[in-house]
């Protein structure tokens, strides 16, 4: 298994494909394993790149400290290093988004354009910070399977795609991973928004009642974003909507 180092951890990563590169990156505990369908069937025309963020599913669990939201961003920078990649895509899947928008407001000559899938500037609706709480408290009291039952069944129903899922939250650290739901509850891009000089997709499901709030101020404060919603899907997007997902990515930088 491929390995780079960033903060002196050990982070998986896995990569596949060829062309324009793109890094996808995930929700706390899902791991690369969240991106299943995006890393098999986006290789004819991608060089599609995932990862296991510091201390979740494969990567080391040892010397991180609190895997703030800047330091998930710094290991997107030190994986684009590692691969020798001066000009990257990302894709940044929920809480997953808020590392990509950093990496780009604070990188703008590394990121030739962000996906944003079901993600958010900022916790600013009850729903959302009750869902991130729900995972702190998950975490905090190493509930492991728990947790990892529970996202696993709501991203899919093949028992294959499950058990990946399974297999990489159960492999993560629950301390690492409360330190990420709680510092991304109080992350907010919005002070250096105007940073992001890339073009922005923002994609989310119509049935999503956790990001589908913020399509709008996304669109009121980037004025390169396109803004593209899928019907009838909800919040699981890489998942339960990857023909759409992948298909969007397609048109967009094909």
């Amino acid at each position: 298994m491929p390995y780079f180092t960033s903060i002196n951890t050990q982070i998986h990563y896995k990569s596949t494909g060829s062309g324009t590169p793109i890094i996808f990156v995930p929700p706390p505990a899902l791991g690369a394993e969240a991106f299943q369908y995006q890393f098999s069937q986006l290789a004819d025309h991608f060089q599609v790149i995932t990862f296991d963020p510091a201390g979740n599913g494969k990567s080391g669990k040892e010397n991180i400290q609190e895997q703030s939201i800047r330091e998930w961003s710094d290991d997107i920078l030190a994986l684009a290093d590692h691969l020798s990649l001066e000009k990257i895509l990302l894709c940044g899947y929920s809480l997953g988004g808020s590392p990509v928008q950093e990496f780009a407001a604070a990188h703008p000559d590394r990121a030739a354009g962000i996906i944003l899938l079901a993600s958010f500037p900022e916790v600013r609706t009850k729903l959302l910070a009750a869902k991130i709480k729900t995972g702190e408290a998950v975490t905090a009291m190493n509930f492991k399977r728990f947790l990892a039952a529970g996202l696993a069944v709501a991203h899919s129903s093949n028992k294959k795609v499950r058990k990946n899922l399974q297999r990489n939250i159960e492999q993560s650290s629950f301390s690492v991973v409360k330190n990420i739901y709680r510092n991304g509850r109080h992350y907010s891009i919005m002070n250096k928004i105007s940073s992001i000089e890339c073009p922005v997709a923002f994609i989310y499901g119509a049935w999503d009642p956790v990001a589908r709030p913020y399509a709008d101020l996304y669109r009121q404060k980037l004025p390169q974003l396109q803004l593209i919603k899928i019907s009838n899907a909800s919040h699981q997007l890489t998942t339960r909507a990857a023909p759409q997902v992948n298909a969007i990515i397609r048109s967009l930088y094909q």
